[in-house]
């Protein structure tokens, strides 16, 4: 919010090869940590009668990791990428066809399953599917629906690189960007400025641009190990991370940050390759799918379950059971062959031309 969100969890896969089979895993492990802080600690605090005697305060942690592996996925699939048309068709291809059927599924549900106050009206609902409502002030269909905007605006940025033909010249632009992130950690610090929320429009990367930064360090480095550029701007990352302020976890929340990008530079590396597991592989394949399902579709069933005499325990399990039933179909059914019959499209429309200009 980027099989990794896709990093955010909406980023293409990465290749296939047992080096970043451990992204996969990754991926897996931060869709799994985002699921249960909402499941424990962010239930108990929409839902003040929920109480779980474990909660997960640091799990939407998962989150960064998604941005620090969309950014090494998206930078590396730049080299595939003909064209920045070509580039956002991939990118339509991989977010939208399962983004369509979880809105859908998900504003059906609460409003015929009597959950009112997560119910939207029928035009913010239909809005909702642009994927564009926060750029407009609409609310989302799913709280976690946040993270795709700014995934979006990072998309923007590498499709104008291939625009200007300025790929050449991305760590500087990243660099200079860096540097602007910096300045704004130190005037928060300074009590200089003060930032509105997490959500608003006008900052949508300002807290979230270093973690994609970092991916791309973290690719530049997985080609060539050797480049002083990747490790110098890997470097102000790290550097703009300890400077940011972290009001939700503090000297926890930059040390789980750090670790984070540290796991990324581990798995491309080969260092993780022991995470490399059938149930790790497939919780990173359908992470996407579950991240997008799972919220307000369990937040209603863990209602629906306690108050027909569940324990929360019970009511808890169901619930991610159902997400990850849910999310196994949504990308066997919808994803991938939604975003296979869309490529082909695309294909398909790329060959008269390719034969006109011949």
């Amino acid at each position: 919010m980027t099989t990794v969100p896709d990093a955010s969890p909406g980023t293409e896969r990465p290749s296939r090869s047992s080096r970043l089979q451990a992204l996969d895993a990754l991926r897996g492990l931060a869709a799994l940590a985002v699921v249960s802080f909402h499941y424990t600690t962010n239930l108990h605090y929409n839902y003040p009668q929920f109480r779980t005697a474990v909660s997960m305060p640091h799990g939407h942690f998962g989150v960064e990791l998604f941005f620090v592996v969309s950014g090494f996925v998206i930078f590396m699939s730049l080299g595939n990428a003909r064209s920045a048309t070509d580039f956002a068709v991939s990118r339509f291809a991989r977010l939208f066809p399962a983004y369509w059927a979880a809105v859908l599924l998900t504003a059906t549900t609460l409003a015929t399953g009597g959950f009112p106050d997560r119910t939207l009206t029928l035009l913010p609902t239909l809005f909702n599917l642009t994927m564009l409502q926060e750029f407009f002030g609409i609310r989302h269909v799913d709280g976690v629906y946040w993270t795709l905007s700014r995934e979006l605006v990072f998309y923007a940025g590498m499709a104008t690189l291939l625009i200007f033909r300025q790929i050449a010249r991305t760590h500087l632009i990243v660099g200079s960007l860096l540097a602007l992130q910096a300045a704004i950690s130190i005037a928060v610090h300074a009590s200089v400025i003060a930032l509105p929320g997490r959500h608003a429009p006008s900052l949508l990367l300002y807290p979230y641009f270093h973690l994609f930064a970092a991916g791309i360090a973290l690719y530049g480095i997985h080609r060539d190990t050797t480049s002083r550029r990747n490790w110098l701007l890997l470097a102000a990352t790290v550097v703009c991370e300890l400077l940011l302020p972290r009001p939700d976890g503090g000297n926890l929340g930059h040390l789980i940050v750090l670790s984070s990008i540290g796991a990324v530079w581990m798995a491309t590396t080969g260092r993780l390759q022991w995470l490399v597991s059938r149930p790790l592989l497939w919780l990173g394949s359908i992470s996407y799918a579950l991240y997008l399902i799972h919220q307000n579709i369990g937040y209603w069933l863990i209602h629906r379950l306690t108050s027909a005499g569940w324990s929360l325990p019970g009511a808890i399990l169901a619930a991610l059971l159902l997400a990850l039933a849910l999310a196994h179909a949504l990308r066997n059914l919808v994803e991938e062959p939604g975003q296979l019959a869309i490529k082909r499209w695309w294909k398909r429309r790329q060959q008269p031309a390719a034969t006109t200009t011949a």
